[in-house]
């Protein structure tokens, strides 16, 4: 009998094509008329089949049809759904209660439940509404405490928002924010009953930070709860660069330890396989009700109860197949999925453990090693195919990829595994046992130290541009490695060397500078940091120089587009970081140094003088980044390519000494500086949430200048 061509796993195919369903969906709604081109020509393959009378054909790409049919159908009809209302609500009582996607650190409050006051006319919003709220709107507040389950009342501007946008804004559509306010005028918090799920994710912070210390319960936290709100940016860094970011986001590694747990207990009960099937089912629900049914936990989720249900059955386990069930059952549930960075660094991680490491370990099986060698190897070769699973995605996404990561978790993923038998052990409600929380503070302290440690290595991770040319070939050297296609040796040895060599010219494509365009990029809280570049590649950089977060932001940029001229625009040159203007003239040839404001700054002028540079006052009006002095720097003008950008501090905004501007970005309220401009776009950096995560764009806003006309991006 002739062997097939493809080891054929159905599962597999047709949650694949559900999913171009879903990406189908996403392009016809953004009037990607094309996108109906792949169903079309499964029906050809359809009518060809059953002209032929290919029965078993016939019957598989039927069901092909119906896969990429309900895989669009589906992402049509919830995007009928949300689609946004266009409503407007000025100076009106907002009132709601707090839930955990509010992030205290960055004082954005997510509420739900959520009242507006229209003069006496009270009704509920359909959806969750976000605001920020900083010491100045509540000046006149009593006690503001962002406790989550508190009520928060306040008065402002509400507006719903599109999460259309641009793509799709996965951010809020999963914290099921329609709603954002502005204006908060007066704000104020109060305690109230809080539910059993925030009840006991309150129970849970309260008892890491009574027998912790900070930094090791700021880390604890999302080990449990997958909430990162309460670590300090310096170590969420040190985590990605260091490649063990995975182990703060609870998905199969933490599922993979509470079943662990569970099946330890229920053996050594003697409990049957079929109550055990269901005893271990219902607290992994229970837990992802806790956590939120984040993407990554439900796909871990899924695939669980998928392998535990075949093991009862008495059938083999197949790992491929699994996260082909979990794939389709999550984006079944929420299509928008597709598109969440969570999500597809989950999936991408099993795939390449399921693909480069279950056929690496099988190669390891022929030869007979002691077990502490085996266990090594072992966790090497799983650290690796999660890292070939993740790298285009972690490219896309982040920009950086570690190398140090796969020796960080042979050290990491043992310690973890004990620590957290001990930290779900500490959070017992018995008396006392809090107190052994002390075992996993001391292994909590020494992984964050290795990560530390690990980061500031040469090479421990790259900076590099999105490769996403070479994916499909990428996708394909995986599958043909794994055995999914049937070749022989000798074809299977031509085949991945050339894949191979495509995949990489391809990413050396991508990571080539590319010809900068006449753009302004905006990052940061308050804009703090915006880099303006121009077709003759040149780069502007105004920032305060504060933080080392400026240092990525240049690497971004002049790894991805070619650069002649690098200016650098210090804000307020008295508070300039020596350290963080001494890495950057370490890494970057620079043209110019300029300062905007403030005089004196002893260390950076002697680091300056290291580098044979020197900090000069701008005062030319045809720079492309000047200041606007009125007895100091409130206001700065950008301008590329004839349009104008204005920064702004509304605090003493002088209009009638305001030149004419295309745009204004303001740096609190927008509204004060709208009244005395009606016919331009005037922006918030405040009103969006996502300087404070990593998105698809290089900032909150980007202006493209075309024939020196203004499009703004948001």
């Amino acid at each position: 009998m002739k062997a097939r061509f493809i080891n054929f796993r159905p599962t597999v195919i047709l949650a694949i094509i559900f999913t171009l369903g879903v990406y189908c969906g996403y392009l016809f709604t953004n009037g990607r008329v094309y996108a109906i081109i792949p169903a079309i020509l499964l029906l050809i393959f359809l009518v060809v089949f059953a002209i032929l009378k290919k029965k078993n054909a016939i019957i598989f790409v039927s069901l092909c049809v119906l896969a990429i049919s309900c895989g669009f159908a589906n992402y049509f009809a919830r995007y009928l759904v949300v689609a946004p209302k266009k409503e407007n609500f000025d100076r009106v009582l907002i009132s709601g209660y707090i839930t955990k996607d509010s992030n205290q650190e960055y004082n954005y409050l997510v509420l739900q439940d959520v009242e507006i006051d229209n003069g006496g006319d009270k009704f509920k919003l359909d959806g969750n509404l976000s605001l920020y709220v900083y010491p100045f709107c509540h000046a006149y507040a009593n006690s503001v405490e962002f406790e989550i389950g508190y009520k928060f009342e306040c008065v402002g501007d509400v507006s719903s928002i599109n999460i259309f946008k641009d793509g799709i804004d996965v951010y809020h559509y999963k914290q099921g924010v329609k709603y954002t306010a502005n204006k908060i005028y007066v704000a104020k918090t109060m305690p109230a009953n809080k539910g059993v799920i925030d009840s006991i994710r309150g129970y849970i912070k309260d008892s890491l930070y009574k027998y912790m210390d900070k930094e090791e319960a700021s880390i604890a936290l999302p080990l449990v709860l997958s909430d990162t709100s309460q670590m300090e940016q310096a170590d969420k860094d040190a985590f990605r660069q260091g490649g063990i970011s995975h182990i703060l986001a609870v998905s199969g590694l933490h599922i993979g330890f509470l079943v662990a747990i569970i099946s330890f207990i229920l053996q050594k009960a003697n409990v049957r396989k079929v109550k055990r099937f269901f005893l271990t089912i219902i607290p992994l629900l229970l837990y992802c009700c806790l956590i939120g049914f984040t993407p990554s936990v439900t796909r871990a989720t899924v695939m669980c109860v998928v392998m535990l249900a075949v093991q009862l059955l008495g059938g083999q386990t197949d790992m491929l197949t699994s996260l082909a069930i979990a794939s389709f059952v999550v984006l079944l549930i929420e299509p928008f999925y597709i598109f969440d960075c969570g999500f597809l660094l989950s999936v991408g991680a099993v795939f390449g453990i399921a693909t480069f490491s279950n056929c690496t370990r099988r190669i390891l099986k022929k030869y007979n090693v002691n077990k502490i060698l085996n266990f090594v190897l072992t966790t090497i070769i799983i650290s690796v195919g999660a890292t070939l699973g993740t790298f285009f995605i972690l490219t896309w996404f982040y920009g950086t990829v570690s190398f140090i990561g796969v020796l960080l978790n042979i050290l990491i993923i043992p310690i973890l595994s004990f620590g957290y038998w001990t930290i779900i052990v500490g959070l017992l409600p018995l008396p006392f046992i809090g107190y052994i929380l002390f075992i996993p503070q001391t292994f909590i302290r020494l992984i964050r130290l290795l990560a530390l440690w690990a980061t500031k290595l040469p090479f421990s991770y790259a900076i590099l541009p999105p490769l996403t040319s070479g994916v499909i070939c990428f996708v394909l050297i995986l599958l043909i490695y794994r055995g999914y296609f049937n070749f022989t040796l000798r074809q299977k040895s031509i085949i991945l060397s050339v894949l191979s060599i495509v995949t990489i010219g391809l990413s050396v494509f991508d990571a080539l500078p590319k010809q900068n365009v006449d753009a302004v990029y905006f990052y940061g809280e308050q804009a703090n940091c915006v880099v303006a570049t121009t077709k003759e590649n040149n780069i502007y950089v105004l920032s305060d120089f504060i933080s080392t977060k400026d240092i990525d932001i240049l690497e971004k940029h002049c790894n991805r587009y070619k650069c002649n001229n690098l200016n650098l625009y210090i804000k307020n040159y008295s508070v300039a970081s020596s350290r963080t203007i001494h890495a950057i003239l370490s890494q970057f040839k620079v043209t110019n140094i300029y300062k905007i404001s403030g005089n004196l700054n002893y260390e950076v002028d002697q680091t300056l003088k290291e580098f044979n540079q020197v900090a000069c006052l701008q005062t030319n009006s045809n720079d492309v980044i000047r200041a606007i002095y009125y007895g100091d720097a409130r206001q700065i003008m950008i301008t590329v390519c004839k349009a104008r950008i204005l920064l702004a501090d509304t605090y003493d905004f002088y209009p009638e000494r305001l030149a004419s501007v295309d745009a204004v970005f303001a740096s609190n309220d927008a509204n004060t500086i709208a009244k005395y401009y009606q016919n331009i776009p005037i922006f918030n950096p405040f009103d969006s949430g996502e300087y404070i995560f990593d998105t698809f764009q290089f900032g909150n806003f980007t202006i493209f200048i075309n024939n020196g006309k203004l499009k703004i991006r948001l």
